[in-house]
């Protein structure tokens, strides 16, 4: 953003301060040098604005955007869904409504557009959650979202409105062109053909066709069975998603159960970075009623503690460990 970008945003914003308009700021992670102004702008405007004036500003998320204007603002994001059962659901909730599960209402058609619509949206939900894995799960983590989901199921409908089904073609439409249009490495290029070539294929037609693994290692919470669902109510498919294992297990993914140690080391690491970025900068004091950094995330580390589990009870944990054999077994050794 040059000069005379940024004056014309200045100007935009005070005039419609006076007047009771709306500014919209776009792509500010490439003005910083606005944004650091931004925040002393604001404050000397404060109590002077039009009850009306509003100031939107986008941008995406860099290490060096001002940490006192996110403070002072009310911050809205978007970003994809957290596990497989909420994946499922906001797939059937915003990309597949009824009217769009009947979009195909051949008899002979009908229930193969239904399974994969299904199995698609299920593709979409695991390829998602591959990306908390790290470097397990996609050598580089894509930015897949509901557009390429979308555009997966708009080429079905097409292409089973033109006749029958070709399964090479659908195979390569979307593990190729759709989402393979994003891919770059060509390890993750093939183990998205690979997802492509087990689940986009005549099998997920039949009855008791299943996305688990056929020989688990560990297994999987509640014993849930990831079937196929075919369903004439969307409101079907909004159940079966709920019902849903709240942990997935990483072998639905094609994972090691090892491999939730390493998105948990992970998730810990990007939790202890954030609390750590909240501390204050600079010993500077200031007047105010506004709370401290410190009593920010004083108060953030008491909602963490308030949803632990209770405290470890070492003469629990004995007695269920007499109970598996004692301490002769060393399998039992290791958990004690």
């Amino acid at each position: 953003m040059g000069e005379g970008q940024e004056q014309r945003a200045v100007n935009d914003i005070r005039a419609a301060s006076h007047n009771g308009t709306w500014v919209l700021l776009q792509n500010c992670e490439l003005g910083l040098g606005l944004m650091d102004e931004m925040e002393d702008m604001l404050k000397a405007m404060d109590g002077a604005v039009h009850e009306n004036f509003r100031l939107f500003i986008t941008a995406m998320p860099n290490p060096k955007f001002p940490l006192g204007l996110l403070q002072m603002s009310t911050k809205v994001t978007n970003e994809p869904p957290n596990g497989l059962r909420a994946g499922l659901v906001r797939s059937f909730t915003v990309t597949v409504d009824q009217d769009r599960l009947e979009r195909i209402d051949t008899p002979g058609q009908a229930p193969l557009w239904r399974r994969l619509l299904f199995t698609l949206c299920f593709l979409h939900s695991v390829v998602q959650e591959r990306r908390k894995f790290g470097p397990l799960g996609w050598c580089i983590p894509y930015e897949y979202n509901a557009g390429d989901l979308n555009a997966c199921i708009s080429f079905l409908e097409r292409h089973l409105y033109a006749g029958q089904i070709s399964w090479q073609t659908l195979t390569y439409m979307v593990a190729e062109a759709q989402y393979g249009g994003k891919i770059t490495d060509d390890l993750d290029r093939r183990m998205f053909a690979a997802y492509a070539t087990k689940w986009v294929t005549p099998k997920t037609l039949e009855d008791g066709f299943s996305f688990n693994p056929g020989e688990l290692i560990a297994p999987i919470p509640k014993d849930f069975n990831y079937a196929v669902m075919d369903s004439l109510d969307v409101e079907s498919y909004r159940s079966f998603g709920h019902d849903f294992p709240e942990i997935d297990s990483p072998e639905i993914f094609g994972l090691h159960p090892n491999a939730d140690l390493a998105f948990r080391k992970k998730e810990v690491k990007e939790l202890i970075d954030t609390v750590g970025e909240t501390q204050p900068r600079s010993t500077g004091g200031g007047g105010g009623k506004a709370r401290s950094m410190d009593e920010v995330v004083t108060e953030k580390c008491g909602e963490l503690l308030a949803m632990m589990p209770d405290d470890y009870v070492e003469d629990d944990y004995r007695r269920k460990i007499r109970k598996l054999g004692g301490l002769s077994q060393p399998m039992n050794i290791f958990l004690f």
